[in-house]
């Protein structure tokens, strides 16, 4: 009798931790399973690590991947590379750039009035600040707060590369360089044979009904004049003023034999329809005959790699939506 006891009472035990086990088993084995996969994943992220990174300052040793770096300028590099970024740059009278905002919804907003908001940067405890040279100057107050790496952002490809090389992403980057490179060929080509002899002005509103030209596509002009002129190989107009910037009037825009204008419209809006209102304006040829395109992102978003692939695409739908 005793010996029958013993093996109901161990038959009902068995069955009540495997009630137990199987009641249990789908959430467990996901929690682990979730787990294991985040272990493996911060593992391998983390395998090609410590690294020592060289930029303008000197050389930062990267201990692992960083988790919570502040890419103040450089947030679209990190986009470029499938990161989502933690932090976003926010600059007096003008805030974060579209295209980043609302591609980074979840990151902190970084304050920059003559130099970024060091309390918002302590508050969001960065584990790396990763700045472009031109903000050198506010070096060591960025240093105290975490490690600070300055990155010189001349050559926008170095750059991205140097941004890829902190996150151990070299090869993603080479794949954005490499599919940059052959969109702006495709477009350079549609140029070529539709649009030869034509000349192509870009031309950003400024208050006074004043506009502003950004070079022609040489070594030291802006980055969006280099990627237009340049790299698409669209043809500037004669006698365009070869300063990196040069203001003109409305009446002085007149003055150029133009086929195909690019406006950029970003901050002056209300000025833009007025000028859009004038004898002066309408009579552009390039206005008269349709042959223009208004953006308003162009210049915060020719710096990077994502903002290149935009434009590119844009002036791309404009070239093969026209008849020439």
């Amino acid at each position: 009798m005793k010996y029958i006891k013993t093996i109901l009472l161990g038959g009902l035990m068995s069955i009540f931790i495997m009630g137990m086990l199987g009641c249990s088993s789908p959430n467990s084995t996901n929690s682990n399973q979730n787990q294991n996969e985040q272990t493996i994943q911060k593992n391998d992220d983390n395998k090609n690590y410590p690294r020592t990174i060289k930029h303008v300052k000197g050389e930062t040793i990267i201990q692992k991947s960083p988790e919570n770096a502040a890419a103040l300028g450089f947030e679209d590099d990190l986009l470029s590379l499938k990161i989502e970024p933690k932090m976003i740059a926010s600059y007096a009278g003008v805030g974060s750039l579209p295209y980043i905002s609302e591609r980074a919804q979840k990151a902190k907003v970084i304050e920059f009035s003559k130099g970024f908001n060091l309390e918002q940067l302590m508050s969001a405890n960065p584990d790396y600040i990763i700045i472009p040279h031109h903000f050198v100057n506010q070096y060591e107050q960025l240093n105290k707060i975490a490690p600070t790496i300055v990155i010189d952002s001349t050559n926008w490809k170095d750059a991205f590369m140097k941004v890829a090389e902190i996150y151990a992403a070299e090869d993603k980057a080479k794949a954005m360089i490499t599919a940059i490179e052959k969109a702006s060929l495709e477009v350079k080509s549609i140029a070529d044979k539709k649009y030869s002899g034509k000349k192509f002005m870009m031309v950003r509103v400024q208050k006074d009904n004043q506009f502003l030209t950004y070079g022609s596509g040489g070594e030291k002009d802006h980055d969006l004049s280099k990627l237009l002129y340049k790299e698409l190989g669209l043809t500037p107009p004669t006698k365009l003023p070869a300063e990196r910037f040069h203001q003109i009037t409305l009446e002085g825009l007149s003055t150029f034999e133009v086929d195909h204008l690019f406006v950029i419209n970003d901050y002056e809006p209300v000025v833009f329809e007025e000028i859009k209102k004038s004898t002066v304006w309408n009579n552009l040829n390039a206005v008269k005959s349709n042959q223009i395109l208004v953006n308003g992102e162009w210049i915060g978003q020719s710096s990077g790699p994502l903002g290149k692939s935009l434009i590119i695409q844009d002036v791309k739908s404009y070239l093969e939506g026209k008849s020439n």
